[in-house]
């Protein structure tokens, strides 16, 4: 799909320490997430809130949207970040929601 539509993935950790205190089976998965053409940290490490809040902004002024797994019913920290999404003018955000991966699930098992 990428050859198709000529674009790259970006993966944009808030900080270059993010999971280090993960057990063995999470790191692994966060490799995963490593597993494309750009990565990028915002911080070398967590130092203040507030540079939590600037990667988000960062985020929102240099993207046109998200795709997001994200359900408003088992509240992260994801949702002052969601919450800024949808306030900002024509940014698009797309979600996948737990119930959206039951139904794929429940879909993918009948056939």
């Amino acid at each position: 799909m990428k050859d198709d539509y000529g674009f790259q993935l970006a993966t944009i950790f808030d900080f270059e320490t993010h999971g280090s205190n993960w057990n063995e089976a999470n790191k692994v998965k966060l490799g995963d997430f490593k597993q494309v053409d750009f990565v990028k940290y915002a911080y070398p490490s967590y130092e203040h809130k507030g540079q939590l809040r600037d990667y988000q902004l960062f985020l929102l002024e240099n993207t046109d949207g998200a795709y997001l797994f994200y359900d408003e019913e088992n509240e992260t920290k994801l949702r002052f970040f969601y919450e800024l999404m949808k306030k900002k003018d024509n940014y698009i955000t797309k979600r996948l929601t737990f119930e959206d991966l039951n139904e794929i699930a429940e879909n993918f098992s009948e056939n």
